[in-house]
């Protein structure tokens, strides 16, 4: 019994970091939508999808609003706070897969 529950609690824990890995993929494509709307001046609630783009990342770079100004550059305007935001994100997902991988491997 407790051999079956150990290869369960390591299937649970991978299989909560495959998850962990495809949210990370996905708030790296919203973050990154942002970014590129913010880059070429489109205004955020012009119509569904830029709406809907801001609805579901703003909660995300909430933590980091007004961290740093948008920076202008030709033109163009580069957000740094969403870029920021995108790097803590995915240290952060990295560092705990990394420890939950180190739960699962056997002691040498």
């Amino acid at each position: 019994f407790l051999h079956g529950l150990g290869h369960f609690c390591v299937a649970l824990v991978r299989k909560i970091n495959q998850l962990l890995g495809f949210v990370l993929l996905m708030l790296i494509l919203i973050l990154l939508t942002r970014f590129l709307l913010h880059l070429f001046n489109v205004t955020m609630n012009v119509n569904l999808f830029t709406q809907g783009v801001a609805l579901i990342s703003d909660p995300l770079i909430a933590p980091f609003d007004h961290l740093f100004p948008l920076v202008p550059y030709q033109g163009y305007s580069i957000d740094v706070t969403t870029l920021v935001s995108i790097g803590i994100y995915v240290i952060s997902t990295l560092l705990l897969r990394s420890f939950l991988k180190l739960l699962v491997t056997k002691p040498k």
